[in-house]
């Protein structure tokens, strides 16, 4: 992939500079020479007060000239047997190819991937204040878990969002905070994307707010991707199907493209409170 950005700028920040700790690499060789690599990207996971530890799995490679030799399985085998017996609760975004792997080998299947999208066409009214965060700060953390209630995400302090959204190098976010009558009430985070075909997207990538001001805080990112001449707005939710109905947003179908877990914890995955920026590809 010479043209992802992983550069070893990237890979030291992902790999040594993670807050939660460094990535856990489990890699294959034919003699000498590296053949596949499976990664684990540390993460801490809260629900219900209680924070447990883990990774995500991303990063499956098998060398072109080697594959359809079960290097993948094997890997897959070893990292998860490594996870079974030194985390509490993992997570991965397959894609279609790596899916039934993860499915044979026990993770558990949450859903389908919940996009959402629409076309930019009209500015909507907001009712609240929006400024750039240039760095995440205590009140963030905050305000985060606030906001989490019961349901489970990744532990987002202030170390790891400032390590997540603002020192990534390779992929540029775009932060604001929240603000009614002057008290900072949450953040949203977006991404600008231009996808194979050429049309400017919008991500949003996280909200973190009060429930009454979701709606505001979309309405903001339609907005702010409009007055760039972008076309489209997207997110993933699986919270607000609704609300974002009545925002003008489509449900988009992305087929076999789903969410996994795997732990030994007993664990409802439907409390996952699911978004762009828990994926390394958003």
């Amino acid at each position: 992939y010479p043209n992802s950005g992983w550069d070893i700028n990237y890979l030291n920040w992902e790999f040594l500079k993670n807050p939660f700790g460094h990535a856990k690499l489990f890699l294959a060789f034919h003699q000498s020479k590296l053949v596949g690599i499976t990664t684990g990207i540390p993460l801490k996971i809260e629900i219900n007060n209680y924070i447990f530890k883990g990774f995500r799995i991303q990063n499956v490679l098998t060398d072109f000239n080697y594959r359809g030799q079960g290097i993948f399985s094997n890997l897959l085998r070893k990292s998860n047997y490594y996870l079974d017996n030194n985390s509490d609760f993992n997570i991965t975004f397959p894609n279609r190819n790596s899916y039934p792997f993860f499915i044979k080998t026990n993770w558990t299947e949450v859903n389908k991937i919940p996009l959402f999208e629409k076309r930019l066409k009209n500015i909507e009214k907001i009712r609240i204040n929006y400024e750039i965060v240039s760095k995440f700060k205590i009140e963030h953390q905050i305000i985060w878990k606030r906001n989490l209630k019961k349901n489970l995400d990744i532990v987002c302090n202030a170390k790891y969002l400032n390590w997540r959204f603002i020192n990534n190098p390779k992929s540029i976010y775009y932060c604001f905070n929240m603000i009614n009558k002057n008290k900072l009430i949450g953040f949203i985070i977006l991404k600008r994307y231009v996808d194979e075909d050429g049309f400017k997207i919008g991500h949003v990538c996280k909200v973190v707010c009060p429930e009454r001001y979701f709606c505001d805080s979309i309405k903001f990112a339609n907005n702010y991707f409009l007055k760039l001449s972008f076309h489209k707005l997207s997110l993933w939710d699986n919270f607000h199907h609704n609300k974002l109905l009545n925002l003008n947003f489509k449900k988009i179908d992305l087929g076999e493209l789903k969410y996994l877990f795997r732990t030994k914890k007993r664990m409802n995955g439907n409390k996952w409170l699911l978004s762009m920026s828990q994926s390394d590809v958003f």
